[in-house]
């Protein structure tokens, strides 16, 4: 990739560094980008040059990122969190920068999360981490991913009493 660097930005939620700068190497299609400092294996010289954005750009840039992960289609949401193990407190936290974040109580004392994402894959691993407590509604590939992955799980610990 021919990226001209521009910023360097701490992502908490990964606990990593992001390299944010403008990917030229798309030719007319080149956009600002973000790439995780650890992955990147070599780097050198480009032969793009930008002026480095306002800091708002990059802002604005960032907080719709989750991890590195970007598709060229946004995946819209939908996921039910339960407060079981008092797992709100940390929904609120983690998605506290998120421009889309919309949270719905619901009459059992669960929270509808709806949001839209660069991609699926970063965010399933999130929500997995929140365990029993949280169930993905939509999208129903997204559904279906998660439920394959808690059977394998389970597939493992068979036998196991």
């Amino acid at each position: 990739r021919d990226t001209c660097p521009t910023a360097l930005v701490y992502d908490w939620r990964t606990c990593a560094w992001y390299l944010y700068g403008y990917n030229g190497s798309g030719g007319a299609d080149g956009r600002f980008r973000h790439f995780r400092v650890s992955r990147i294996q070599s780097f050198g010289p480009g032969s793009c040059c930008v002026a480095a954005p306002e800091d708002s750009l990059v802002e604005e840039h960032v907080k719709s990122c989750w991890g590195v992960e970007c598709s060229s289609v946004p995946v819209e949401v939908v996921v039910r969190f339960s407060d079981d193990f008092n797992v709100l407190d940390r929904l609120y936290a983690d998605t506290a920068d998120r421009p889309g974040a919309q949270y719905e109580t619901q009459p059992d004392g669960s929270v509808i999360y709806r949001d839209v994402m660069p991609g699926h894959n970063e965010f399933r691993a999130w929500v997995a981490t929140f365990g029993e407590s949280a169930e993905i509604l939509e999208p129903a590939i997204l559904r279906r991913s998660m439920a394959l992955a808690v059977q394998r799980v389970l597939d493992r610990y068979a036998g196991l009493g």
